[in-house]
């Protein structure tokens, strides 16, 4: 696949298809070079990008795209942590990449071989069930009663299942129970056990393979493509139990897993897990063949839609000093110099067109004042204070130029959102006297004069952003 839809991508306004296209490029090229040397099982290429860098907007576009030539199912890891239990939701994301096929070319085959997959990961489930009972009731199973307890396991009502777990919940009883079985016995039963399991994922490994073998009659070819996005946001503990499960029992020949996470965060977790001296990067990586990091983007065109959107005109009106000449510029034409310097993230912009767009409403034709509107609430959404708040330099200067009697004072943005708030905290005597001659300090006086003691009044801003915050559905 050499190019990717341009009308898929038409709403990807981070440029992201060229990315898209050599992904697919790349599981498409690994997958066929293990199948061919069987030297290597699945593909599993990690997806880098921080929050906010618009990761699931690509991945899920990026599912779209690769679903016109390969089945593929979307999976949010988030969602499924509450059910903890990996496997299932593995082989759930699975046959929701298969069943859509059962009605076409030789969708009875694909449907065969995938009721023999879930036959044989229900065998593993109910291997890892009995562990838990043997566990609980200082019981052991042996190989050959494995068969006898799975028959009768739909028979066991759920009573006299936690009746087992509170039995062995004594510690002592439990101890007795497993002091009574000979020494040879407990330790055969065990390594019987073992083997039984290894069987067991010998066996779902083969049947994968074969449903692998099973799409060449179908309209579709390998690889068969799970995306999981939102690793990095659940419980340390289960992404690193859904990894290594993709590791041991998923990895086949033909099969592509794309991981969707901040692989930062995610190692800081599982480090905080597993305690500061445990190598969390180093840890991840034995589970990942390529990482690739979403590169970062120009927010330009995202800039302007989300303006548009909000119907955020700003047409107001700032001397600027441009090539050292000044210039009387609207405060859209600088708004994405405040976007790239205060390092706005893209799901952060959309919150921030959505606050502004209320605050205007809320304002009712009174003029804001939005070189310290814009940076406030950003600190709203990152919860943090004006003093807090960091501009990034950026690839081009942005002066303000203020007149004063005594010439002209010039402000970078940041030190004017400072000044701003400065003069907000005078009475309007004192900016009064002032206003006559300093531009700046006759801006801020008029908020104050139209906003009186409402919100709009420039003082008021943290609490107009505060209520604002109120009525913005997350």
């Amino acid at each position: 696949m050499e190019t990717v839809s341009e009308e898929l991508w038409s709403d990807d306004l981070l440029g992201r298809r060229d990315e898209a296209a050599m992904i697919i490029n790349y599981i498409e090229g690994a997958t066929a070079q293990a199948m061919k040397t069987r030297t290597k099982g699945a593909v599993t290429l990690a997806v880098d990008a921080g929050y906010g860098a618009g990761k699931t907007f690509f991945l899920q576009r990026l599912a779209d795209e690769i679903r016109g030539h390969h089945p593929v199912a979307f999976v949010d890891a988030w969602k499924d942590d509450l059910a903890d239990e990996p496997l299932i939701a593995l082989v759930a994301t699975l046959a929701s990449a298969i069943e859509p096929l059962a009605s076409v070319g030789s969708g009875v085959v694909l449907t065969g071989r995938l009721q023999s997959v879930m036959d044989k990961a229900g065998q593993i489930a109910k291997l890892a069930s009995f562990g838990l009972l043997r566990r609980a009731a200082g019981m052991a199973i042996s190989a050959t009663a494995v068969e006898a307890i799975e028959a009768a396991w739909d028979e066991i009502p759920d009573v006299a299942f936690h009746q087992v777990e509170e039995l062995g919940s004594d510690a002592a009883a439990g101890l007795d129970r497993l002091l009574s079985i000979p020494s040879s016995l407990y330790m055969k039963s065990r390594v019987d056990a073992f083997r039984t399991g290894q069987e067991a994922i010998r066996e779902l490994k083969e049947e994968l393979g074969k449903l692998v073998e099973a799409l060449a009659g179908s309209n579709y070819k390998p690889p068969l493509v799970i995306i999981i996005d939102e690793l990095d946001r659940c419980r340390p503990n289960y992404a690193i139990k859904l990894l290594e499960e993709i590791k041991h029992l998923f990895d086949v020949p033909g099969l592509a897993f794309i991981l969707g996470m901040h692989g930062e965060q995610l190692s800081h977790a599982v480090k905080a897990a597993y305690g500061p001296s445990f190598k969390g990067e180093e840890y991840l990586r034995r589970f990942m063949r390529r990482r690739y990091v979403l590169q970062s983007k120009s927010k330009e065109k995202l800039t302007s839609q989300a303006m548009s959107e909000a119907a955020l005109a700003m047409t107001d009106g700032y001397p600027f000093l441009i090539d050292d000449r000044p210039k009387d510029l609207p405060f859209s034409a600088v708004f994405n110099h405040y976007v790239e310097s205060l390092l706005v993230t893209p799901r952060e912009l959309q919150q921030l067109a959505e606050i502004l767009e209320t605050a205007y409403s809320v304002a009712n034709g009174v003029e804001l004042i939005n070189p310290l509107l814009v940076p406030l609430a950003v600190g709203e959404i990152r919860g943090e204070q004006p003093h807090e708040l960091r501009f990034a330099p950026t690839g081009r200067s942005l002066i303000y130029n203020f007149r004063r009697e005594s010439g002209h004072v010039q402000y970078s943005p940041q030190a004017l959102m400072n000044e701003i708030i400065r003069l907000g905290r005078l009475s309007v005597q004192d900016l009064n006297m002032s206003s006559s001659s300093d531009h700046l300090s006759f801006l801020v006086l008029r908020s104050m004069l139209k906003g009186e003691e409402k919100l709009t009044a420039v003082q008021n801003y943290p609490r107009l952003l505060a209520n604002v915050g109120k009525m913005i559905i997350n």
